[in-house]
């Protein structure tokens, strides 16, 4: 009787170890697929890595009503009436197309020094955003090349829009045209322009040149 016992035994063990090691690599593909489940959502959809970080509400009044991200309060980019939107596109557009007209210095830092706000006249359609959260958004993103930006930006909801003016004493235009997930272009009075973006992109951190080189300040996203 011994023997079968032994076999008894050992058969029971190794089912056991068997079921352990099923468990163990359902519990593994559950979360390798709850994982690249989630890699995916968040290179299609920039809030999905900023849910509980702060969302400003320059970025908020581009999302449709009924998002998570925007209080039922907000006015939005889809409450405007067609007679509100920014009549220039056209021009800003065809400067946007000139290659020669980017701003090519100064990579991955702020403009919000090339526009003096406080001298300025805010011109906001609809009245969506004020004199601080334009600020904001100047100061928050980063100029970047404009490969890179028409590379990502029609990711995040081609076609839609935010455009507005910044107007000096002496007829000076800034405009800056704001697109969903942080990106926008600012636009100067001399005919030039600078594709900006938010952080919290994974392609972000590889752009960045070696500061020892070339000068730059590292950008202090805490701010």
């Amino acid at each position: 009787m011994a023997l079968p016992f032994v076999f008894w035994r050992f058969g029971r063990g190794a089912s056991e170890q068997g079921r352990w090691r099923a468990s163990r690599i359902t519990i593994q593909t559950i979360f390798l697929s709850l994982l690249l489940a989630h890699v995916g959502f968040a290179q299609s959809n920039v809030y999905s890595g900023r849910v509980i970080a702060r969302t400003p509400f320059y970025e908020r009044i581009l999302l449709p009503k009924g998002n998570i991200l925007r209080p039922a309060s907000l006015r939005g980019i889809d409450d405007l009436k067609p007679s509100e939107h920014y009549v220039e596109t056209n021009r800003i557009d065809r400067t946007f197309a000139d290659l020669s007209r980017e701003r090519t210095n100064a990579f991955y830092s702020s403009c919000l020094s090339e526009v003096p706000i406080n001298d300025l006249s805010l011109r906001c359609p609809g009245g969506l955003l004020n004199a601080q959260e334009v600020r904001e958004l100047l100061r928050d993103t980063v100029a970047i090349p404009r490969n890179v930006w028409t590379n990502h930006a029609p990711r995040y909801g081609a076609g839609l829009r935010y455009v507005f003016s910044l107007v000096g004493a002496k007829n000076q235009n800034y405009v800056v045209d704001e697109r969903p997930g942080a990106f926008a272009v600012v636009y100067f009075p001399d005919g030039t322009y600078r594709c900006v973006v938010g952080p919290g992109f994974l392609f972000l951190p590889r752009l960045q040149p070696n500061r020892a080189e070339n000068g730059i300040q590292p950008i202090d996203f805490r701010r």
